[in-house]
């Protein structure tokens, strides 16, 4: 659900044998976000740029460089680290949710063994 409101921009290293084919990019509408490129530029340029750079600066940082730097993590990349913890949230979630209907149809299963046990 998280994931559906996200636009997905693909971390591409510019080599042809790790980077999908321009055709598919084109096709699926993702910006494509060369790491070379992004590792040159500054918080400055950033801030005025689109939503997609923003991304791809972020993404291109980590997780790590993003909450370690407090200008970034309130300013520049807060959208985007905002968006990922959502969609780990939403899976650990959803995760949690599938133990406890485990553990639910486990105790239900148990006891109905029980009933059904013949008495001699």
């Amino acid at each position: 659900a998280a994931k559906r409101n996200i636009k997905s921009s693909q971390l591409l290293l510019g080599t042809t044998s790790c980077d999908p084919e321009p055709s598919v990019l084109r096709q699926h509408g993702t910006y494509e976000c060369l790491v070379a490129s992004a590792t040159l530029w500054t918080t400055d340029f950033v801030e005025s740029a689109s939503a997609d750079v923003k991304s791809c600066y972020c993404g291109t940082l980590g997780h790590t460089a993003v909450i370690q730097d407090k200008v970034l993590w309130n300013g520049v990349c807060k959208d985007w680290l905002l968006n990922n913890v959502t969609g780990v949230a939403f899976a650990a979630a959803a995760c949690g949710i599938v133990v406890v209907i485990n553990l639910v149809c486990k105790l239900i299963l148990v006891t109905l063994a029980g009933w059904e046990r013949p008495l001699s």
